[in-house]
């Protein structure tokens, strides 16, 4: 696919430049590297194609980066490639706890080293993930859900008018509703909080498409 090829192609210059001591260039093009390989898991696995192969690749890839030189970004990239693993995981119904805690590791590993309001989101996406398995499985999601929600808030203290994290934790919130009514638990402060949430969102941006 373009979007992995092109991820290859950031990945070859990242090492070059890090070979090189361009460590800011060399960080840009890692990112860069993570994004394509990201858009191309969420296509393929929309798409109805196997991601895993690319996927495996690049996970093989950042973990020799980290190996060779330990940073905030390939910890970021392993992050992406095994929270797309567990995707892939749900949609052929498999269980995808493994990658789910594999994925929650790194990015843990990357806000450690350098925090910033769009790992914790990361972060977040992949903890409500969790709690939804967990709800499918018909247990009790109730403290998953705190994950979550704690992790978008502290993205929230970074950035508060990041838009991504009001409209994931509206969407948290309200899955914790559906669960409590469906428990014959009064839903009313999870769907306040919510529309909160949601109403926070949509004052940041309200044409986006990730609020409606």
């Amino acid at each position: 696919m373009a979007r992995a090829s092109e991820g290859s192609i950031y990945l070859r210059r990242a090492n070059e430049r890090g070979l090189q001591a361009e460590y800011d260039l060399a960080r840009a093009d890692y990112r860069r590297a993570q994004r394509a390989y990201a858009q191309a898991a969420v296509y393929q696995i929309g798409s109805g194609a196997d991601p895993t192969e690319n996927l495996l690749a690049s996970i093989d890839y950042f973990s020799r980066v980290l190996r060779d030189r330990p940073s905030d970004v390939p910890c970021e990239g392993l992050g992406h490639a095994y929270s797309n693993l567990a995707m892939f995981d749900q949609r052929e119904v498999r269980d995808p706890n493994e990658n789910l805690a594999a994925a929650a590791e790194n990015f843990r590993a990357a806000i450690e080293i350098r925090p910033n309001y769009w790992r914790y989101n990361d972060l977040g996406i992949v903890y409500k993930n969790w709690a939804m398995f967990q709800h499918e499985r018909g247990q009790d999601p109730t403290q998953d859900f705190e994950r979550p929600i704690d992790t978008y808030r502290a993205s929230l203290t970074l950035l508060p008018d990041y838009l991504a994290a009001h409209a994931n934790l509206g969407v948290v919130h309200s899955k914790q509703a559906l669960f409590e009514r469906a428990q014959g638990r009064d839903p009313q402060p999870s769907l306040e909080v919510a529309i909160e949430a949601y109403e926070r969102a949509l004052a940041v941006d309200r044409n986006h498409m990730i609020v409606h």
